[in-house]
């Protein structure tokens, strides 16, 4: 990640001990990932204005369900784990850009 293009960082606790987010900001767009606990379950990005948002399928407890109900109500919408790791490399390609 080039450090220089970073406008700033912030970690927020959304409620409950497993339930954080850290936002990654960018002149041209930035990133917002969730973790329950230190795992990583969702994420958004905005690049020139295009907002893109994805979150996983539940492989783990009750209590990481419940900040991905939180994230994404809709269990349709939500990712698979090759799905899910597509779409956060293709995330980090652009924070690395």
């Amino acid at each position: 990640m080039k450090i220089n293009d970073i406008t700033e960082i912030k970690h927020f606790n959304l409620g409950a001990i497993n339930q954080n987010k850290i936002i990654i900001q960018r002149a041209n767009g930035g990133a917002i990932l969730y973790f329950s606990y230190n795992t990583l379950v969702g994420i958004e990005w905005s690049q020139n204005g295009y907002n893109r948002k994805y979150i996983s399928h539940n492989y783990w407890t009750k209590t990481t369900g419940k900040l991905l109900n939180k994230l994404e109500p809709d269990k349709d919408k939500r990712k698979n784990a090759e799905n899910f790791k597509m779409a956060t490399d293709a995330m980090f390609a652009f924070l690395n850009s």
